[in-house]
């Protein structure tokens, strides 16, 4: 079956699967009072577990920052740690259960932004994202990469990687970090951003391969380099 998230005019997200030609379609909250922002940051990624069981995660702009990107949201979606549904049955779109507030089947960071899932040549899950590896406010060295792995058998996510050596201290981990952030224009001071463009891919003997874009300078608008790793056992 192939299956994929998408959103109506309105903002409003489903999930389809096609099987054998046929289509079906579900919204992904029943509840119709549930439209995502209509924001380049905000898509949406779909990934499945080596168990069949589907993982949907997006609409997050520095989420759970509060204010001009929560604003929308419903109330039962404020402040939560991560906007993150799991299908109930293996393979079946008819029914996802919101898991962005249960501490132990959460993937695990904040401040989320651009998710992606990934699979390896057999099966394992993956979750990247840019997101912030201190709560301190905006200062440089704010954001990094997140990537956690999904533990299928007991159902919840590893956060991989180490703690940057930020200030404030950092209390969730990354696998990539940088201290300088793309200039504020309003206050240079607060140059906290990183676009960081971002993915990894597996080759044909599931060697992890890992590549980002970095700005190394307070004062640039953009990306001024490109950093790239891999990894062998996951």
């Amino acid at each position: 079956s192939t299956y994929f998230v998408w959103c109506d005019a309105n903002g409003r997200p489903f999930v389809s699967k096609i099987t054998n030609g046929n289509t079906t379609t579900y919204p992904l909250d029943p509840n119709p009072d549930y439209h995502a922002d209509r924001d380049s940051h905000n898509n949406f990624s779909l990934g499945i577990d080596k168990y069949g069981y589907i993982h949907i995660s997006g609409d997050m702009h520095n989420y759970p920052n509060p204010g001009e990107y929560t604003a929308y949201l419903p109330s039962r979606y404020y402040n939560k740690q991560i906007m993150y549904w799991v299908s109930d049955r293996p393979e079946d779109i008819s029914a996802f259960s919101f898991k962005g507030d249960n501490a132990a089947a959460a993937i695990p960071g904040n401040g989320f932004t651009f998710p992606a899932f990934y699979n390896d040549n057999y099966g394992e899950l993956y979750f990247m994202a840019l997101s912030r590896v201190h709560t301190g406010g905006h200062r440089p060295g704010e954001m990094g990469v997140q990537l956690s792995r999904y533990n299928a058998e007991n159902r919840t996510w590893i956060a991989l990687g180490g703690y940057a050596p930020s200030s404030p201290a950092a209390n969730f981990k990354s696998i990539l970090w940088e201290d300088n952030g793309v200039i504020n224009e309003s206050n240079p001071n607060l140059s906290w951003f990183q676009g960081f463009e971002c993915g990894i891919v597996f080759d044909k003997n599931n060697r992890m391969h890992f590549a980002a874009s970095i700005c190394n300078n307070n004062y640039s608008y953009t990306a001024t380099d490109v950093v790239y790793a891999y990894s062998d056992d996951g």
